[in-house]
């Protein structure tokens, strides 16, 4: 399962667990870059959503296209208590 692309979790919901995922297990996430991973938080605007889709920023369900972070993701993570750089990820 991804927090993006399946789940919808995106702007500053995404911030707001990515900040409680790190206290709760005690990751560094001085090498996580939000992003890379989600989406800016605001509202549907069709002239604006229109021009992303046309500059090759949207995938084709209408999400940015972005490099997907994963449930086993988080594990590694928490278990080992840093935040893998995942830019080696296709964006999806």
């Amino acid at each position: 399962t991804r927090l993006y692309h399946d789940l919808g979790i995106d702007g500053d919901d995404a911030e707001n667990i990515m900040a409680s995922f790190a206290q709760e297990f005690q990751v560094d996430l001085s090498e996580y870059d939000h992003n890379l991973h989600f989406g800016p938080e605001q509202g549907f605007c069709l002239p604006i959503w229109f021009s992303w889709l046309l500059a090759g920023k949207l995938n084709k369900r209408g999400q940015f296209k972005k490099v997907p972070i994963t449930i086993l993701d988080l594990e590694k993570a928490a278990e080992t208590k840093v935040w893998l750089i995942m830019q080696h990820k296709n964006r999806t």
